[in-house]
């Protein structure tokens, strides 16, 4: 049977491709990204290229001021004067091939407005890059090149060209401030040779069958970019590091079998990693980030980013690294420039990881330990299968799990804890991980105990001395009581999994003790729900029954409530709910927390719909409110419903949350205060 005959586009070539396993490689990597070419473009390819570049009326107009205009010259000073630098990549441009349009004024020196209409053949508007794209513009006409690429405006307005004088008169003053006439052709080599842009072009233009443009076809072009420009502005279209770090990664040509077959490996492993992190019991046991403003595999990169440091760090004790330095000559500070650039870049900063990579590669070439992109890729894929090895682990699921969520929710990127595990345990066993992880959460407990006795010495053990009793609402901070109501939910799946284990381990057990069935805590659940602390008695009780019912409007809940207040009344051998009434207090007062109702002992989380449902209701109503709630499959944690529904009880009342149910809950909150002080994992050793 002949092979199928398939063309597909690539860099902007049709090219035949036979073979079915080549055709579904190349279309999972180019098709599916709306993305003709990804490669890279010189300061000088643009330059000597011709390119025209065509800026629509719907973008804002050059903004820049004299602080982001001079940073950008500073950062090439910086290049200018490090010959080991081999290229210095600037912002994408973000560019949409068009067959004609009309634009009124040119950039130049002058910058004179023109209002007429003028045409423009096969020119390429600019969606994004328009600020840095423009600012070299002027740097160049600054150094008088007079070849150089040409920019068109639709529209322009007296405020762009405001700006542009303004930083036309910022550059002339840096340049004659900065640079000795003798230098400034070595400067302009540096702007044309090693400044280089990523360069993306979004392959959706309508080509007209007659060869022209027709208005119609022009105005559904118009649109087209003005839709595209506004997705990338709302960040829908991911120019995101890992965007850029596979436009790296595809950027050499694949010629040879080897090459080729190198290239479906790494498809094949991008495509393992965003399927896995697509597992959102993966992804919410990494991060707590619940928001879509970047890609997931983002994460596992800025992971591997901010690791670089320690690689240096080990880089610095490394002998043969040593000797290369003393045969080169070189000075032994030679990670110092890099770590420098690596602590003075903001880790919120869009494209932080695609920077950092771009400078470990140029700072592993000047210590002779070449990397190239694909030797950076196969260390990510590590950062990835370490990671999920630790999420296979039941036990470490839940404890790295635990600390992830105590972290906050504000930040987009990698988690803090996440890569510090990371970069101290990549090479150790999981029982030594499992340890690690286990004195971060002691260190956690540690640091709450200090608050709660207000303050204290780092050097200071508080953890040993603290119960149960001495944790309150009133003297505990919020953030540490919810961390610590939070781990009472997952302790007990915890200890589960560590008396499992300790029995298979054990000498007497049969071979044939089957696993147990595990339920793993939800932390995606636990995100997608706004939490508050709960009090199970409540600090002010509606003590007169009838008050008590005027809180539902529903006729047959006052019914039901009725029922349950009358089958309790059976049960004291009390005649009415007026005789209730009477001792309701006295029956409240009895079963009050020994330390007030803020102590412990009486605290829970419940999500914050159920606990403004039923405000200050007596206990009975409160767990008949869970009740109706976890049969509608609404979310209610463990720890919540085991206290509301008195697991532990043997004689349970269940209109009372009584001194010996709370004794039962002190009990097990101090077995988990005890475990985090004590418990440690016996196993050791280094992963082979």
């Amino acid at each position: 049977m002949a092979d199928e005959k398939v063309y597909i586009t690539v860099n902007g070539c049709e090219t035949e491709i036979t073979d079915i396993e080549d055709i579904n490689v190349i279309r999972n990597i180019f098709d599916r990204q709306r993305i003709d070419i990804l490669s890279t473009r010189t300061v000088k390819d643009l330059c000597t290229g011709n390119f025209q570049f065509y800026i629509a009326s719907y973008q804002r107009g050059y903004r820049w001021e004299k602080d982001e205009v001079e940073m950008l010259l500073n950062d090439i000073f910086s290049v200018y004067h490090d010959s080991q630098t081999p290229q210095y990549c600037l912002q994408p441009l973000v560019v949409r091939k068009r067959n004609a349009c009309k634009y009124s004024t040119k950039l130049s020196k002058g910058f004179e407005n023109n209002n007429d209409a003028h045409p423009l053949d096969e020119c390429y508007e600019l969606l994004d890059g328009q600020q840095r794209l423009t600012t070299i513009w002027i740097i160049l006409s600054q150094l008088n090149v007079n070849k150089t690429y040409q920019i068109f405006y639709e529209l322009t307005r007296n405020v762009d060209k405001k700006f542009i004088e303004f930083a036309n008169e910022t550059i002339y003053d840096w340049i004659n401030k900065n640079l000795k006439e003798e230098e400034k052709d070595n400067f302009l080599q540096t702007i044309l040779e090693k400044l280089t842009f990523i360069w993306f072009e979004v392959s959706d233009a309508i080509q007209s069958k007659q060869g022209k443009t027709t208005n119609e076809e022009q105005n559904a072009e118009n649109q087209k970019s003005e839709s595209l420009f506004r997705k990338i502005n709302k960040g829908k279209i991911e120019l995101t590091n890992a965007e850029l770090f596979k436009a790296m990664l595809l950027n050499d040509e694949e010629t040879t079998e080897e090459q080729r077959q190198k290239l479906e490996q790494i498809s094949f492993e991008w495509d393992k990693i965003e399927q896995s992190l697509r597992n959102d019991d993966f992804w919410f046991f990494i991060s707590n980030e619940t928001s879509d403003e970047r890609t997931r595999i983002d994460f596992i990169l800025e992971v591997y980013a901010r690791s670089i440091k320690k690689q240096i760090d080990n880089d610095k004790h490394d002998v043969k690294f040593k000797e290369y330095f003393s045969k080169s000559k070189k000075t032994s500070n030679y990670g110092s420039e890099f770590e420098e650039y690596y602590n003075n870049l903001d880790k919120n900063k869009d494209r932080y990881s695609f920077l950092v990579v771009n400078k470990y590669i140029d700072y592993c070439k000047t210590i002779g330990k070449d990397k190239t992109i694909k030797d950076i890729w196969e260390e990510v894929v590590e950062v990835h299968d370490k990671l999920y090895s630790w999420y296979l682990d039941d036990e470490l699921y839940h404890n790295i799990g635990f600390l992830v969520a105590c972290e906050s929710r504000t930040r987009a990127v990698a988690s803090e804890i996440i890569v510090e595990l990371y970069t101290e345990c990549k090479n150790l066993t999981i029982a030594k991980v499992k340890e690690k992880v286990l004195e971060k959460i002691k260190n956690r407990f540690e640091g709450m105990a200090r608050r709660i006795r207000a303050g204290g010495s780092d050097n200071t053990e508080f953890l040993k001395d603290l119960n149960a009793s001495d944790i309150d609402y009133d003297t505990t901070k919020t953030s540490d009581l919810q961390m610590f109501l939070l781990y009472s939910n997952i302790y007990p799946i915890v200890r589960q999994i560590r008396n499992y284990e300790n029995k298979r381990n054990g000498e007497n057990i049969k071979d044939s003790l089957k696993e147990i069935d595990i339920a793993r805590f939800p932390f995606k659940m636990y995100y997608q729900i706004k939490w508050d602390i709960e009090h199970i008695n409540p600090k002010e009780p509606i003590v007169q029954i009838d008050n008590a019912l005027q809180m539902f409007d529903s006729e047959a809940e006052k019914e039901e409530y009725k029922k349950a207040i009358n089958e309790y009344l059976q049960k004291k051998k009390q005649c009415s709910i007026d005789d209730l009434n009477k001792n309701l207090q006295e029956e409240w007062d009895k079963n009050k927390p020994e330390n007030g109702s803020n102590a412990v002992r009486n605290l829970v989380l419940l999500d914050s719909t159920t606990n403004r449902q039923y405000h200050n209701a007596i206990f009975g109503y409160k767990r008949h409110c869970i009740i109706e709630r976890d049969k509608e499959g609404k979310y209610i944690l463990p720890q919540t419903k085991k206290v509301f529904l008195k697991y532990d009880s043997i004689n349970p009342t269940f209109i009372e949350w009584t001194k010996d149910d709370q004794d039962n809950y002190e009990r097990e909150l101090n077995n988990m205060l005890d475990f985090v002080k004590n418990c440690t994992s016996k196993a050791e050793g280094i992963d082979e």
